[in-house]
């Protein structure tokens, strides 16, 4: 099992430990933890954005948990760290930051309304934490203290060995610095990818 960090805010700002479990069975996507239906609805962004760039689908029972699950949880900023759980899911060195961002279809990764105040509220209660957020609102978000923040604009820069991230207000460094890419992962994203199973 791997996780990532996420947040959600309703009367206050709560933390989320997003959670995937790869299991036996017919292939699904199943999204569990008091999801609002914002987040239940990311299961098809997800799975379209993926699909664009590619990405082949175990052949699987994918379930992805949002903990604690006895707290309602909203937003479509739950996209960006779904979809990376699942990309990701062969990867060894996986470190559990935050990661927030709305999918769009093609693989883009966007800002939502509600964002810059939760980032504003989690530099307060999670001072230091290093946060992987949409590159267009990296510049302003760039202004809140007590946040480590680096930026995405689209989903391949985290699935690709190329890819880049972007930390403000320091030169550029490798995405590497969170997820390594072994060699074996970049020899097999030279191939065609097989379609192992639809949703």
């Amino acid at each position: 099992m791997k996780a990532l960090k996420c947040a959600t805010y309703n009367d206050e700002l709560r933390l989320v430990d997003v959670e995937s479990s790869f299991n036996r069975g017919l292939p699904a996507l199943n999204i569990v933890g008091l999801a609002g239906a914002s987040i239940k609805e990311s299961a098809e962004r997800v799975k379209s954005a993926l699909l664009s760039l590619n990405f082949s689908f175990p052949a699987q029972k994918i379930i992805i948990n949002l903990s604690p699950s006895d707290m309602p949880k909203s937003g479509s900023h739950f996209d960006l760290p779904i979809a990376l759980l699942i990309a990701l899911q062969k990867e060894r060195d996986f470190e559990p930051i935050f990661a927030f961002g709305e999918l769009g279809l093609d693989g883009g990764v966007k800002s939502t309304a509600s964002l810059f105040s939760i980032l504003l509220f989690l530099s307060a209660k999670a001072p230091g934490s290093r946060v992987l957020i949409p590159q267009e609102i990296a510049q302003k978000a760039g202004a809140i203290p007590n946040l480590e923040i680096y930026s995405v604009s689209n989903l391949a820069e985290k699935i690709f060995p190329r890819a880049r991230i972007c930390r403000l207000a320091q030169s550029r460094r490798r995405s590497s610095a969170f997820f390594k890419f072994n060699q074996n992962r970049r020899k097999k994203l030279r191939k065609k990818p097989k379609f192992r199973a639809k949703f």
